[in-house]
């Protein structure tokens, strides 16, 4: 094995008073940086060929040749021939050898002795148990840079185990989060990036049915890569035409002018013989340098990668088909029980509405913004179980029947209690009509003891009631029902959310009220 001695240490060499020369290209360099007399003797040419030839020779097992250099010194040329070591013998200074040589290059043989003093003090066997010792100095430091060498690769090889565990790791825990497909795939891209260290890595997903609308037809990206996700997506989608050539990772040449030159592309499938589908997207990256050449380790990562996004993606495709069908059900539900007061069509779907849009204005998230629209949904479900008399009366309701009324929200819960998938939307079916000042029913819940989520049902709640028309009155102006909602901040409703409901964007709402309106218009002239 040969050694690269960036910073090798000549000190302990010197210490046993021998001259060292570096071989690097068959040129051999003394090794001094002062002004000593002995370097000028050193770097003359003859002395220099010897060493170079002493050092081209060949090495035994160990990388060493014994020999000798300069006209009668004991030398060993070591590291396979990197360094050649040289021990002066008593009295070298004033050998014939010697003197020949300092005249032949115009040196001073009396100034170089004066300065050689205690280089020469190896007398008898000195020389050679001092290159003895010296050689085996270099053999000591060649070892300790091999282990050290060893030492930076395993840890480079156990550094690369580890983030290959982390990258796994993560983007398997990472497919837990069903309800955030965006963030998962985005962040399927980051931990690509990591390991790799690309300049970007991208995924598209394909237009479809069947997935949900934040995924299908969209573009996750992590790193600096110019191009919009109009030109990723059409490019992309041109590559998938060609899926024959995608089937396995491959480098392919990007037609986009703000990508740069090739990159590596791999092709996410699904299987195409239950669904019609072969491909869903592509998982997309570049390296750091701007080219495409990754190593077998790197396109092994970007395999794994587009792996989870194929297993991701048909997640979201069974959980999307699951959440339309749960939600399509309750929506049936709901306009089933809004049929029973012909006042009330549409309360329920208005409801979902705005909880969901206060949700995602107060800051709380889209997933909770999901979770609000199915629970505005199925808020008044218990209204199954009152009295048709009673929900259609015009006027004012007596005690008894405003009791009954004051029912709807335990029988809600019940008829939920089966419904695992609904457990956390059935405390704000149970709670809607509860006020922070703890005036409201079933239980008299106040403030954050109160569900969250029946907070947010109980102020759209009340904001639909007051903006519908209903048989003992009209609908309330705009105005009136926003001053209402504000002015029972912080008595019956959440100061913070009715702040947040302010804020409101209600055009969406409106449109919807209008829809419903004109079907109850319809409707009646039907009955008419």
């Amino acid at each position: 094995m040969t050694a690269h001695w960036i910073n090798f240490d000549v000190e302990p060499l010197r210490a046993l008073r021998l001259v060292c020369w570096r071989v690097s290209g068959g040129r051999a360099a003394h090794i001094d940086d002062s002004e000593h007399g002995l370097h000028a003797w050193a770097m003359l040419p003859e002395v220099l060929r010897s060493v170079e030839d002493l050092s081209g020779q060949h090495h035994d097992g160990e990388g060493r040749r014994w020999g000798m250099i300069g006209g009668g010194l004991s030398a060993v040329s070591v590291g396979h021939g990197e360094l050649v070591l040289a021990a002066l013998p008593e009295g070298f200074e004033r050998s014939d050898r010697f003197l020949m040589q300092c005249r032949a290059a115009s040196l001073s043989a009396d100034r170089i002795a004066g300065e050689v003093g205690e280089w020469s003090v190896h007398p008898g066997r000195g020389a050679e148990r001092a290159l003895k010792g010296g050689a085996w100095g270099v053999d000591s430091q060649r070892l300790v840079a091999d282990c050290r060498r060893a030492m930076a690769g395993y840890t480079r090889e156990l550094t690369t185990c580890y983030e290959t565990l982390d990258f796994v790791y993560k983007q398997s825990r990472s497919m837990e989060r069903v309800a955030e497909p965006e963030s998962v795939l985005t962040s399927m891209c980051q931990g690509l990036c990591a390991p790799v260290e690309l300049s970007w890595a991208a995924m598209w997903v394909r237009e479809q049915p069947g997935l949900p609308p934040s995924l299908s037809g969209h573009v996750f990206r992590a790193g600096d890569c110019a191009a919009g996700d109009a030109e990723m997506s059409g490019v992309l989608s041109g590559m998938l035409s060609r899926s024959e050539e995608l089937v396995r990772t491959r480098v392919v040449a990007w037609s986009g002018k703000s990508i740069g030159p090739d990159v590596v592309a791999r092709c996410v499938s699904l299987d195409g013989a239950t669904r019609g589908v072969s491909e869903i997207g592509a998982v997309i990256v570049a390296g750091t340098s701007g080219s495409a050449r990754l190593s077998s380790y790197e396109i092994q990562l970007v395999e794994a990668s587009a792996g989870h996004a194929r297993a991701y993606l048909e997640i979201q495709r069974l959980w999307y088909a699951e959440q339309s069908y749960v939600t399509h059900t309750l929506e049936s539900l709901t306009r089933a029980i809004d049929a029973k007061d012909p006042y009330t069509s549409g309360h329920s779907e208005r409801v979902a509405q705005l909880s969901k849009a206060l949700t995602l204005v107060a800051g709380l998230g889209e997933e909770l913004a999901e979770r609000a629209y199915i629970a505005g949904l199925v808020h008044d479900i218990g209204k199954i179980g009152v009295s048709e008399t009673v929900l259609r009366k015009p006027g004012r309701l007596t005690g008894e029947e405003f009791d009954e009324i004051k029912k709807h929200p335990e029988i809600g819960a019940r008829i939920l209690e089966r419904l695992t998938m609904l457990d956390d939307v059935r405390p704000a079916v149970l709670s809607h009509h509860e006020r922070w000042d703890g005036r409201g029913y079933p239980n008299g819940l106040s403030g954050e003891s109160i569900d969250l989520l029946a907070r947010i049902v109980g102020i759209s709640d009340t904001f639909d009631a007051m903006s519908s028309n209903r048989a003992y009155r009209s609908a309330l102006p705009r105005e009136k029902v926003l001053a209402e909602i504000a002015a029972c901040a912080g008595k019956q409703f959440d100061p913070e959310l009715a702040e947040s409901f302010g804020r409101l964007d209600l055009s969406a709402y409106d449109a919807i009220l209008k829809q419903h309106a004109g079907g109850r218009r319809a409707a009646n002239r039907a009955a008419a």
